[in-house]
């Protein structure tokens, strides 16, 4: 960003703060004038917009709050804060952005869609005080989209880009590590208040004898991407790649989960797929070889796991679990077949305009009541909106015009990142992170269509094609650098040897 527009930039920050300060001492709220005066020494910081992005990323699997109430969270108001600074500075800069990609287009069509549905079914927000609760859902989505549309104006250094991934990685224990805390430490519940961590176990309905700790599932997930990251980086199976694969699979068992195995297991595939095309042919078949030996292993190892350890793995065709952890999967998928049946025939009724994402609080209260009674668990589930099904939550919420936008985004996005990948050479730097990101938005679009999907994953999917974004960019950038810098080099040799012909 050219100087002239930091400065303005850093002007209309103080100017915010002083108008903050005044207000409060207006207000007789002293202590709040102080706390705002502070921010004066992290302007240096807030006027950036990258650091923001990069924060927004650290953040996406962290689960903190800061005791904000209403839903809203720490990597909610950093991606809302990179979309502000962003909109200063574009307003400010005389910089003319490139064209807009497909993904790009139908993302814009999303955000109206959204913001239509949402003032024609009603917002939902508690601090209005409606009867109409879960708007935040549609803020969530909203700075998702926001912040997926300006990361084309982030540019981030390879070094910085490293060092986001790695906090990201770490940062991600926080909602395991939290659980535990308070699992095993009772005195230290005042951690709910600052990181969402759920309930410390879910029993799986009344029938169910497998307990699970359901938000263990996404630390499972990114640090199972971290072991791949790893793996990527030196084409062998260090210390490091087999740490990580072993708390991932911790993770995992203790989630219960059989959503993580599949999107791990898509992503694993497509990395697979990719990798193949550039990959030495005796590299490629010891990774073939040791998922084959993995694989063969859990199948003949599985059933003396414990039960929260087997169920995640019930898909899997023959292979040999208990009858407690197989009949507690096979309940929820037949639990999800009538749900999506039910729900079907809802789908002519909000065909064109959605039912959107906030539901009334009095039905889904009278619908929890009924919910004791496992024929009418559906009711409930309908009433908020929870559907277990990627498809039929675009299409029952945002209508058939929002469907199309979504399947455009992702399947464009596939492709679009997918070509873009001749666009970073073998070898560069930034290679690693894009094909693995790569291989996680590509999984999380097919599980989204296929297995599971809702507005937490469409808001994971938009904060992972911002990183392939940003990768894009920033190589696309530093290639151009590189070129530039190599022009009068090589014009200064094609002189000196004119020159020395001329002797």
């Amino acid at each position: 960003m050219p100087a002239i527009n930091q400065k303005l930039l850093g002007w209309i920050f103080a100017a915010g703060i002083i108008l903050l300060v005044l207000s409060s001492i207006v207000r007789g709220d002293f202590m709040m004038a102080g706390a705002s005066l502070m921010l004066f020494f992290l302007a240096p910081v807030l006027v950036r917009p990258d650091l923001f992005w990069m924060a927004a990323i650290v953040t996406l699997g962290s689960g903190i709050t800061l005791g904000l109430h209403g839903g809203a969270n720490l990597h909610l108001l950093l991606m809302l804060g990179f979309v502000f600074l962003t909109l200063i500075k574009l307003s400010i800069s005389s910089r003319h952005s490139a064209q807009p990609s497909v993904t790009r287009k139908a993302c814009g069509i999303l955000l109206l869609i959204v913001v239509f549905t949402a003032t024609w079914r009603g917002w939902g927000l508690k601090l209005l005080e409606s009867n109409i609760w879960g708007g935040m859902q549609y803020v969530s989505l909203i700075a998702a989209l926001l912040f997926y549309i300006y990361s084309t104006h982030a540019s981030v250094s390879h070094i910085h880009l490293k060092r986001t991934l790695q906090w990201f990685f770490i940062v991600s224990f926080l909602p395991a590590a939290a659980l535990l805390i308070v699992r095993y430490i009772p005195e230290m519940t005042w951690i709910r208040a600052f990181i969402e961590i759920g309930d410390q176990t879910d029993q799986q309905w009344q029938a169910s004898e497998v307990t699970r700790w359901t938000f263990m599932q996404y630390p499972a997930i990114w640090i199972g991407v971290a072991g791949l990251f790893l793996y990527d980086r030196h084409s062998r199976i260090t210390p490091m790649v087999v740490l990580t694969a072993a708390l991932s699979f911790i993770m995992l068992g203790l989630s219960g989960h059989r959503t993580v195995v599949v999107l791990l297991g898509l992503t694993v595939l497509v990395y697979m797929a990719v990798r193949q095309r550039t990959a030495r042919f005796s590299q490629f078949l010891k990774f073939t070889a040791v998922l084959v030996l993995l694989t063969a292993a859990l199948y003949c190892f599985v059933g003396k796991l414990p039960l929260t350890f087997q169920r995640p793995f019930a898909w899997l065709p023959g292979i040999g679990i208990t009858y407690e952890a197989g009949a507690s999967a096979a309940v929820t998928s037949q639990w999800r077949i009538e749900l999506w049946r039910q729900l079907l025939a809802m789908v002519p009724d909000y065909l064109w305009v959605g039912r959107g994402m906030a539901f009334n609080a009095s039905e889904a209260n009278a619908a929890a009541v009924l919910a004791s009674d496992r024929g009418t668990q559906y009711i409930y589930f309908a009433a908020v909106h929870n559907y277990h099904n990627g498809p039929l939550w675009l299409v029952l919420d945002l209508g058939v015009a929002g469907f199309a936008a979504g399947v455009i985004f992702m399947l464009g996005g596939i492709v679009r990142y997918g070509r873009a990948l001749r666009r970073i050479a073998p070898g560069e730097h930034w290679q690693t992170s894009y094909v693995v990101f790569y291989s996680l938005f590509t999984g999380y679009c097919i599980f989204f269509f296929a297995v599971i999907g809702g507005v937490i994953y469409l808001c994971h999917i938009l904060v992972l094609a911002s990183i392939l974004e940003v990768i894009l960019r920033s190589s696309d950038a530093e290639n151009r650098g590189k070129k530039s810098i190599a022009e009068p080099e090589e014009k200064r040799v094609d002189v000196y040897n004119v020159q020395m012909e001329s002797l």
